[in-house]
């Protein structure tokens, strides 16, 4: 030993030294209705001052000796006086949270207040010891209504679930929606300008008639006629045929004679235009009916 040295102290500042809190806590106050209507039956029996609320919790705390002399000489028992600390942080730290976000998204917030809060105290008391880290190792409410609140909970994360598969459904179908909207619209703008069109056309097609009926009433009107009557039977395949010659109408099914046109060549075309000619007792009317078929297919 050095001389004038009366005594030596050997501390470790590599060692990392760690102690455990636990115990019920008071939260924020709350009204009754943020609570499950278990909890309201038995906080009564818990604590006097009902829109307070009973938590349980359990923290491990990590520490170690960051200065010698600061740790030997400046606070008596500092293990000790770490622990009281940390206690009065948790309990502060919690005082100022509700319960329900203690139990669900305020568990990290939790640890980082209470670790800051010991930090800061210390530091203060310049104790020459470091906080390295606070875990949050259990957090539940009381027995009592645990059940309750596992109730609450297991909604919450319903809630969330149902959330995003809304969302999800949203990002899905919103585009969709959106594609069928734009065509639509689309179909809307080309019908429109379609109406649009054709209806200037048949006015200026009017107008150009117009001007034509003015100079020539019956041409144009007997050039209209022919036209409608050529559009008519141009669509259809029977022709009725009055002869002025007698009182006989006959009955003309052009459909049967474009089917015996599709047989094979070796058909006779004559047979079926015979066969009608005779079913007529008028032979002058066969002859013409022949006669005018002959010149239509000429």
């Amino acid at each position: 030993m050095m001389r004038f040295i009366d005594t030596k102290y050997l501390v470790d500042v590599r060692k990392i030294s760690s102690f455990s809190l636990f115990g019920d806590y008071l939260t924020k106050s709350a009204d009754q209705n943020d609570l499950p209507s278990a909890y309201i039956q038995v906080t009564k029996n818990i604590v006097t001052d009902q829109s307070k609320n009973l938590v349980n919790v359990e923290l491990n705390i990590q520490y170690r000796i960051s200065n010698p002399r600061a740790y030997l000489f400046n606070v008596v028992n500092p293990d000790n006086t770490v622990q009281q600390v940390a206690t009065g942080a948790l309990s502060d730290v919690i005082g100022k949270m509700k319960l329900d976000e203690v139990l669900t998204t305020g568990r990290e917030l939790l640890s980082a207040g209470v670790l800051q809060r010991t930090r800061e105290v210390l530091k203060s008391y310049n104790a020459g010891i470091e906080v390295l880290s606070v875990t949050l190792r259990k957090i539940q409410a009381p027995d009592q209504v645990r059940r309750a609140f596992s109730d609450v909970n297991r909604a919450d994360q319903e809630k969330a679930t149902y959330i995003q598969q809304a969302q999800a459904y949203a990002s899905k179908i919103v585009p969709l929606a959106q594609g069928v909207a734009a065509r639509t619209r689309a179909d809307a703008s080309a019908y429109q300008q379609q109406v649009v069109l054709t209806a200037q056309a048949n006015i200026a097609k009017y107008q150009a008639l117009a001007k034509v009926y003015a100079q020539s009433p019956e041409v144009t009107r007997e050039r209209m006629y022919l036209e409608t009557v050529q559009n008519v039977l141009t669509h259809t395949t029977k022709i009725l045929i009055d002869f002025n010659s007698s009182n006989n109408m006959l009955y003309l099914p052009l459909e049967k004679l474009l089917k015996q046109e599709e047989q094979p060549p070796s058909a006779n075309f004559s047979q079926p235009i015979q066969a009608l000619a005779a079913q007529n007792n008028d032979s002058s009317a066969n002859t013409n009916l022949l006669n005018g078929v002959k010149n239509v297919s000429n």
